[in-house]
């Protein structure tokens, strides 16, 4: 199984008021590279999605590929301009994590290669659960994407389709769950007072 992991750091930060969310300092470093060191022990080859002020992330040496679809379309569109790069270089799958979410689990990967070779499908979304409740909260940003699928969603994104999950459930899609403990590992920071709550969990030794 070829995989090519897949920052998606394309959004335009609006809610931080310009300033690029994955430049972020987080304790000591950026989002950006708290997600890169979580990304490259679970992957061999890492590249970002960046639609704007792409110069701030030359400093990782990594391949940066831009959206193909304009007008800013959402994370689907990553999604396509990573498995369109993955497809061009060799790659079968992409694993898709987001650059504002700094701890997601270090076994993202071995879960969601175990959920796609047990239920033999196309794309595998990571899930959490409250406490106590069976409903899922769906991570749809967070994937292993079958590179085979980019036509189809090339099509629909030029079609108009922009929600993740109206895309994915026309596909064989299963779902991978990860624990909730101590707190969300899928905890995304969003706004200035996420970074503080960031920095609470870094403090208490969580992550």
């Amino acid at each position: 199984m070829n995989i090519v992991g897949v920052v998606l750091a394309g959004g335009q930060s609006k809610r931080m008021g310009g300033a690029h969310k994955g430049m972020l300092q987080l304790k000591t470093k950026s989002l950006s590279l708290h997600v890169l060191n979580r990304l490259s022990i679970q992957t061999e080859e890492i590249i970002l999605n960046v639609n704007v002020q792409e110069k701030l992330y030359k400093q990782f040496n990594l391949p940066i590929v831009r959206d193909s679809i304009t007008d800013y379309a959402g994370p689907l569109a990553g999604v396509l301009a990573g498995m369109d790069w993955a497809y061009e270089n060799g790659y079968n799958y992409i694993l898709t994590v987001a650059v504002d979410t700094p701890f997601f689990p270090k076994d993202f990967l071995k879960k969601c290669k175990k959920t796609l070779m047990k239920d033999d499908c196309s794309i595998v979304l990571a899930y959490t659960t409250d406490k106590g409740k069976k409903s899922k909260n769906l991570h749809p940003t967070f994937g292993l994407w079958d590179v085979s699928l980019r036509n189809d969603l090339r099509k629909s994104l030029n079609g108009g389709i922009r929600k993740m999950l109206a895309w994915t459930d026309k596909h064989k899609v299963s779902y991978c769950k990860f624990s909730d403990t101590k707190f969300n590992p899928f905890f995304n920071i969003n706004k200035p007072d996420d970074l503080k709550e960031a920095e609470a969990i870094i403090e208490k030794g969580w992550v």
